[in-house]
C-alpha cells in the first residue's frame, strides 16, 4: 500500500513538531468545545441560581452521551491507527465503515430511550425540590438529539487517527462556535430558557456530525466510508471494545460520579449544585487543553507502534508529558490566585461565588498531576492495552472519586464535597505511574514486539 501524506507525516515528522501539528487543531478543538459549555453555564447562570443548578444536572448525562461516541471513537481510532501503521489498508476501511455505522444505530436507540425515561434520569442525576422540573425539561430536549453527539465524537477521533486532525478540529469547532451564538438567542430573545440552552446544544452537535460526516462522503480522507463495508465482526468489535470499554466506564463512572456528586450537594441546598456545575465547567476549560495533547498523541504512538518504531513511541510520550504537566502548573497557579475573579462570572450571588471560589481553589492542588495522567492514560489506550486503561478508569471514578464522595463530607462537611475530585485525581495519578512502568521499561530496549507485550503488564 502507498503511504499517504498523513501517514509518511507520523512515521517521519521530528517529533516536537510532529506532536504540535497533530495536538494543536484537537486542542482548538476541545478549548472551543469546552468553552461553549463554559459560556452555556454563564448564559444559564443569568437566568438565576435555580437554572444553573437544572444545567447541573443535565451535565452528567451529556457526558455519558459523549460516552458512547468515545467509545466507538476512541476503541476505533486506536485499532484503526495500528492498522494502517500495519499497512493493512483494506481492514481499515472495514473498520472505519463499521464503527461510524455502529455508532449511528446506538445513538437513535439511545435517543428514544433517553426522551421516555428523562423524568427518571433527572432525578438519578441529582434533581430535587424546585430543580427537578427544569433539569427534566432540559434533558429531555438533549435527549431528542443525542445521536448527534455520539456520532460527531465517533467520526472526529477516526479522523484524528488518520492524521486529518486539522478536519476533525474544523468539524467540532463550526458546532461550538454555532452554539455559543444560538445560546442567548434561544434563551433570552426567543425566551425560551434552559430549554432553549438544550435546544442550541443540539442544533450545534447536528451541524458538527453532518460536517465530519461529509469529509468521508466528499471522500476527502485516508480510509472509505460504506455500508458494504460494514462488517459485523467479532475480530473487529473485539478490538474496538477492548480499548472503547475502558473509556466508556472512565466516562460512565465519572458521570455516576457527579451524580453522586450532585445529589450529596443538593442536601446542601440548590445554591451549591449551582456551584458545582460552575466549578466543572472552569475545570473543563483547562482539562480541554491536555485533553486536546492526549488526543494528538494517541494516533502518534499508536502508527508507531503498529510500525515497531518503538523509539518514536518514547520519544512522543515525553515531550509531551512535559507539555501538559507545564499547562497543567500555569492552570494551578491560576486557579490559586484568582478563584474569586472566576468565580464571579457565573453567578451574582454571594454565597454560589463562595462557593465557588473554594472549588476553584481546591483544584489547583491536582492540576499538575492531571498533565501525567492524561499521558498515561493515552498510552495505554493507543498500545491496545486495556486491561491496564480499563484498571485506572475504574479506580478514579469507580473507586476513589465514589469512596471520597460518600466518606469525606460527614467528615469535612461542604469542603469534602469540594475535595473529592482533587484528591481522587492525584491518587488516580499514583496509580498510573505505577502500572505504566513495565512499559517504559520495555520502551527502552531494542526487544522485538513479541518480548515487549510479554514483559508489559497485561
Amino acid at each position: 500500500m502507498q503511504k499517504d501524506k498523513r501517514e509518511t507525516m507520523l512515521a517521519n515528522e521530528a517529533m516536537p513538531k510532529l506532536i504540535m501539528k497533530m495536538s494543536m487543531p484537537a486542542i482548538m478543538g476541545m478549548i472551543v468545545m469546552s468553552l461553549y459549555n463554559f459560556v452555556d453555564a454563564v448564559f444559564v447562570g443569568m437566568i438565576g441560581t435555580q437554572a444553573l443548578g437544572a444545567a447541573t444536572i443535565g451535565y452528567p448525562f451529556f457526558m455519558l452521551v459523549i460516552a458512547m461516541g468515545m467509545t466507538f471513537g476512541i476503541g476505533g481510532a486506536s485499532y484503526l491507527s495500528r492498522l494502517l501503521g500495519e499497512q493493512d489498508k483494506d481492514q481499515a476501511d472495514r473498520v472505519t465503515s463499521t464503527v461510524i455505522f455502529s455508532a449511528i444505530a446506538l445513538g437513535v436507540v439511545f435517543s428514544v430511550a433517553a426522551v421516555l425515561l428523562s423524568g427518571t434520569i433527572a432525578k438519578l442525576y441529582g434533581a430535587k425540590g424546585s430543580i427537578t422540573p427544569m433539569a427534566t425539561e432540559y434533558i429531555r430536549m438533549l435527549s431528542y438529539g443525542a445521536l448527534f453527539p455520539i456520532m460527531a465524537m465517533t467520526i472526529n477521533n477516526l479522523l484524528r487517527a488518520e492524521g486529518s486532525a486539522m478536519q476533525g478540529m474544523l468539524g467540532m469547532a463550526v458546532g461550538a462556535i454555532l452554539n455559543i451564538a444560538l445560546d442567548p438567542i434561544f434563551i433570552f430573545v426567543l425566551g425560551m430558557g434552559i430549554k432553549g440552552a438544550a435546544l442550541a446544544t443540539v442544533i450545534a452537535q447536528a451541524v458538527s456530525a453532518a460536517v465530519l460526516l461529509g469529509y468521508y462522503l466528499r471522500k476527502k480522507t485516508v480510509t472509505k466510508l460504506s455500508m458494504k463495508l460494514v462488517t459485523f465482526s467479532w475480530g473487529i468489535y473485539s478490538e474496538v471494545i477492548k480499548i472503547g470499554l475502558p473509556v466508556f466506564l472512565r466516562q460512565l463512572l465519572t458521570s455516576v460520579a457527579l451524580a453522586l456528586l450532585n445529589n450529596v450537594a443538593g442536601d446542601y441546598g440548590d445554591k451549591v449544585v449551582a456551584a458545582i456545575g460552575a466549578i466543572n465547567r472552569f475545570v473543563m476549560v483547562g482539562f480541554a487543553v491536555v485533553m486536546g495533547f492526549g488526543q494528538g498523541l494517541q494516533p502518534i504512538i499508536g502508527y508507531n507502534y503498529g510500525a515497531k518504531r518503538f523509539d518514536r513511541v518514547k520519544e512522543s510520550i515525553l515531550h509531551t508529558a512535559l507539555y501538559t504537566t507545564g499547562i497543567c502548573i500555569i492552570y494551578s497557579l491560576i486557579s490559586a490566585f484568582a478563584p474569586a475573579t472566576l468565580a464571579g462570572v457565573f453567578s451574582n450571588d454571594a454565597a454560589v461565588i463562595e462557593v465557588i471560589a473554594k472549588g476553584i481553589s481546591l483544584m489547583g492542588w491536582a492540576w499538575p498531576a492531571l498533565g501525567i495522567f492524561i499521558v498515561i492514560s493515552t498510552l495505554f489506550q493507543a498500545m491496545g492495552k486495556g486491561l491496564q486503561a480499563a484498571f485506572l478508569a475504574l479506580a478514579r471514578q469507580g473507586v476513589f472519586l465514589i469512596v471520597f464522595v460518600y466518606t469525606l463530607p460527614p467528615l469535612m462537611g461542604l469542603d469534602g464535597v469540594l475535595f473529592a475530585q482533587p484528591l481522587a485525581n492525584i491518587l488516580t495519578t499514583a496509580l498510573g505511574v505505577i502500572l505504566s512502568v513495565p512499559i517504559f521499561k520495555a520502551l527502552s530496549t531494542t526487544l522485538s514486539t513479541s518480548q515487549i507485550i510479554e514483559q508489559t503488564v497485561e
